[in-house]
């Protein structure tokens, strides 16, 4: 989140919507987005529970996007994540970038995304002690619209 408050500190983009996915997968949306913004309208989706794994995190990323369409009519955006972030939303815009359901992708920045493996505590090619086996992280995704 202190990359979205400096952007807005910076005049580069405005305050917009957070968005938090329950442990249960429920979505809930804090904020508004102006109808005509001067400035990108920063909408931050949290992911607090960092167990539900890549895949999940793409589903509940696709719900958020829909959602987004149909209730802001938001057609385009520019996204950045960070760590397990980065890994849902190359997921999710390898799975479904080409649906006529969500806004389409301009651009993604993907931060230390854990492309040489997942820490998932029991997939054959990851550490299952020491410090490496306890950076699963919690998931924080940027979306400018």
């Amino acid at each position: 989140m202190p990359l979205a408050k400096k952007a807005i500190r910076e005049g580069v983009a405005q305050k917009g919507l957070y968005v938090y996915v329950g442990p249960s997968g429920q979505i809930k949306m804090y904020g508004h987005l102006p109808a005509h913004p001067k400035k990108s309208p920063e909408i931050l989706v949290k992911f607090p529970n960092a167990y539900i794994g890549e895949f999940q995190e793409a589903a509940e990323l696709h719900k958020i996007l829909v959602l987004l369409k149909q209730r802001y009519h938001v057609t385009s955006f520019n996204a950045i994540g960070h760590s397990m972030g980065a890994y849902a939303l190359v997921t999710q815009s390898e799975r479904d970038g080409n649906s006529r359901q969500i806004p389409r992708v301009n651009k993604l920045v993907l931060i230390a995304g854990p492309y040489d493996g997942i820490l998932d505590r029991g997939k054959w090619d990851q550490p299952t002690s020491g410090k490496l086996s306890r950076l699963w992280m919690i998931i924080q995704i940027k979306i400018d619209c």
